[in-house]
């Protein structure tokens, strides 16, 4: 049987993949050659894994068609881990510390770098910040640095993290850095 907090986690990282498919549908098929690509189909294919993991009741042994798969214990945590793999592989290093920034740990004092707007446009795309001014969006960081390596600022001042963006932080710190605090 599922335990609820088991059931917790999957419900949340069915969730987290739900938005990030939908932020990168909308981002993509706004762009030109549109469309669903290799990253896509591998969240979808993790969603539909979280959900057969969320409606199940019985883990022991799952049983469906007329082909009687049977999915044992361990072939779902091997699936587990692989889709523990694929939300640590969602975000760079990099990406994650400006999170964590957004949500008050550390200074959010940043120089302004192209690798950094460049950063700040992938987890605007994934729906994990947004912009505090909403009419000129990341271009406010663009507009305030004079486009000039070396400038700095506050990020705070001018991208917010987004309940998404929050939740993504939360299952990765559970799944990742308690496991490495564990470990120590």
């Amino acid at each position: 049987m599922l335990h609820h907090t088991s059931r917790a986690v999957a419900l949340t990282f069915a969730v987290v993949l739900f938005a990030l498919l939908l932020a990168n549908l909308a981002y993509n098929f706004m762009s030109p050659g549109g469309g669903l690509d290799t990253p896509q189909l591998t969240i979808l294919g993790a969603l539909f894994l979280a959900c057969v993991i969320i409606s199940t009741d019985a883990l022991t042994e799952l049983s469906f068609g007329p082909l009687k798969a049977r999915w044992k214990i361990d072939e779902l945590e091997r699936k587990v881990c692989a889709l523990q793999l694929a939300v640590g592989a969602i975000v760079t290093s990099y990406e994650r510390e400006h999170l964590k920034k957004l949500i008050g740990k550390g200074s959010d004092y940043v120089t302004f770098q192209w690798s950094l707007y460049h950063e700040l446009e992938r987890l605007l795309a994934l729906g994990y910040i947004t912009p505090a001014d909403r009419e000129r969006g990341l271009r406010s960081i663009r507009d305030i640095s004079g486009e000039q390596d070396g400038y700095a600022f506050h990020l705070r001042d001018h991208v917010e993290i987004t309940p998404v963006g929050e939740d993504y932080l939360d299952l990765y710190k559970e799944w990742f850095e308690a496991d490495t605090q564990q470990q120590a």
